[in-house]
């Protein structure tokens, strides 16, 4: 054997070794490709469908959720199960502010009424009833609160999830509670005229 066809078989051996290289190589882009869009696309219906995680800041809530931040745990089941209730804390997107979200607790179901008190008389209180469709949101620090004293019934199209569980700080891990010593609910009359 000469030296040529000695070269002529090394590239020629050379040439089909690169080219199982290439292909297995391209065939492992495209199968770890596969795995990050399928795992892109299961992590986002997590979050858009079952929970997500989510901090929340403000001082709005008192006691329940602290200013400086906690790290909550959403159910966002709740929303396509309409099993949201009177005293869930929900994420709600701000009616009154594009790209901000609320922290209140849902204090009024649609069909039930909220009595408030009237901004110029003391003694006559106002009846507001909830339309269908809509929830009463106030927070739980009523003299530090935006909620729907103000801005009225909120859409529960809104609603991006119920606070269910707290993970930060540490100290206070676990479920959130229904109850809070810093909301009452006035009595519903669903027989008032509103």
């Amino acid at each position: 054997m000469n030296r040529r066809s000695i070269y002529r078989k090394f590239l020629s051996f050379s040439k089909d070794f690169s080219g199982k290289i290439k292909t297995a190589s391209e065939s492992n882009n495209g199968e770890l490709f596969k795995a990050f869009v399928k795992a892109a696309c299961a992590l986002h219906l997590i979050r858009e469908y079952i929970g997500d995680v989510s901090m929340l800041i403000g001082p709005s809530m008192l006691p329940t959720i602290n200013t400086n931040g906690d790290v909550v745990l959403l159910d966002k089941t709740s929303i396509w199960l309409r099993d949201i209730k009177n005293g869930d804390v929900v994420i709600a997107d701000s009616p009154r502010e594009l790209n901000k979200s609320v922290c209140k607790r849902v204090r009024a179901m649609e069909g039930e009424n909220v009595k408030l008190p009237h901004r110029y008389s003391y003694q006559k209180p106002v009846f507001v009833t909830i339309p269908k469709g809509h929830v009463w949101l106030e927070g739980d620090n009523k003299e530090n609160s935006l909620d729907s004293r103000n801005y009225g019934p909120v859409p529960q199209a809104l609603i991006r999830g119920r606070v269910w569980f707290k993970i930060w700080p540490p100290s206070e891990f676990g479920r959130l509670s229904q109850k809070s010593g810093a909301l009452e609910r006035s009595p519903i009359n669903p027989t008032h005229p509103s």
